[in-house]
Order: structure tokens, then C-alpha cells, then sequence
């Protein structure tokens, strides 16, 4: 029974995170990029956006997408119709048709505008370093929809779905437990 337990956790957090994944964070100034890599399975529209702008509480984000190999694909800047329900009028996001592959999400704060002539991996930076140019609290919220993985890389991310995957799965085995009892 034990081990079935075991695979049965395994399994339910493997699958928390199918499709549509959240991830939220602090940034530390205006000059930091929140660069997050998705593996896309197969071909599709995946859709990519912020939720952490909340009127003004917090920055005013900017959006980009990037090829696995540091490629610039498109950007945005105030596009709060992907999740009008959650978004407000400076949030941002991307709807893009891509290939099964690995890319690159990035927020950055306006007006910190990426060059899209230089590589995401580049020394110096594609962004342009606005420093002082943003208003408003430091928190960021990311999704991610129709992605197989994904990952923050340069902060420290909160991966909602696995975390309440495991919680829900404690909070099973402490109620069995006493009900055995």
C-alpha cells in the first residue's frame, strides 16, 4: 500500500502541471528580466502573459518571447485581453503559434525594451537597463498555457500547481491516518 501511495504522489504531481503553469516571484530592481524557459511537445498556439500589474500596485511589465537559441520572436507591452478576467489594463502578454521546441518567456519592467538585433544570451544584455524608470511594488505572476514544462531561470519562482498537488496529497494521508485511528 505504501508504495502505491508513493507512485500514486508521484504521478499526481507530474500531472499538476499539464498545460497551464503558474509561477510568481519577486524582482529586486527595475533592471531585472525574469527570463523563464517552456518546452513546447508539439506544434500549437501557446498563450503567455502577466497578471501582477494589479492597477498600478506593482510595475508595469513588458513581454517577450525568445528561440531556444537566444532569437528574438515578438514582444509586447499592454496586452491585457488574453485573461481579462485576471489581467488589468498594463499587464501583458504573447499568443504565439510555435513549434514543438525549447523558448524563452521574459518580463521586464517598461521601459527596459529589449533589442531585438541582439541575442537574449548576449554580453551585454538585449534589454536596455532603464534604470529608475519604473513605478509601483516588485511582485511578478507569470502563466503559461499550452506548455509541457516550463522553468523559472533567474529568480525565485513559486510553482503553484506541484505545491498543491503535494499539499492536497498530505492533506489526504492525514486524514486516512486518523480515520484509521
Amino acid at each position: 500500500m505504501k508504495k502505491f501511495l508513493a507512485m500514486l504522489s508521484l504521478a499526481l504531481c507530474g500531472t499538476a502541471n499539464a498545460g497551464l503553469l503558474h509561477f510568481e516571484g519577486m524582482i529586486t530592481g527595475y533592471t531585472d528580466v525574469v527570463v523563464t524557459q517552456f518546452v513546447v511537445e508539439s506544434d500549437q498556439v501557446v498563450s503567455a502573459w502577466t497578471d501582477s500589474f494589479d492597477s498600478g500596485a506593482n510595475f508595469d511589465p513588458i513581454t517577450s518571447l525568445w528561440t531556444n537559441d537566444g532569437t528574438y520572436i515578438t514582444g509586447n507591452d499592454d496586452n491585457s485581453s488574453i485573461s481579462p478576467s485576471t489581467q488589468t489594463y498594463f499587464d501583458s502578454g504573447i499568443q504565439q503559434f510555435l513549434t514543438a521546441g525549447t523558448y524563452y518567456f521574459t518580463i521586464s519592467v517598461f521601459n527596459n525594451f529589449p533589442d531585438s538585433s541582439v541575442n537574449l544570451f548576449a554580453n551585454p544584455s538585449p534589454f536596455n537597463g532603464c534604470d529608475g524608470c519604473g513605478y509601483g511594488g516588485f511582485y511578478y505572476s507569470q502563466w503559461l498555457d499550452g506548455v509541457a514544462s516550463a522553468r523559472v531561470i533567474t529568480s525565485n519562482p513559486v510553482p503553484e500547481g506541484s505545491m498543491l498537488a503535494i499539499f492536497a496529497l498530505g492533506l489526504l494521508s492525514l486524514a486516512r491516518r486518523r480515520k484509521s485511528k
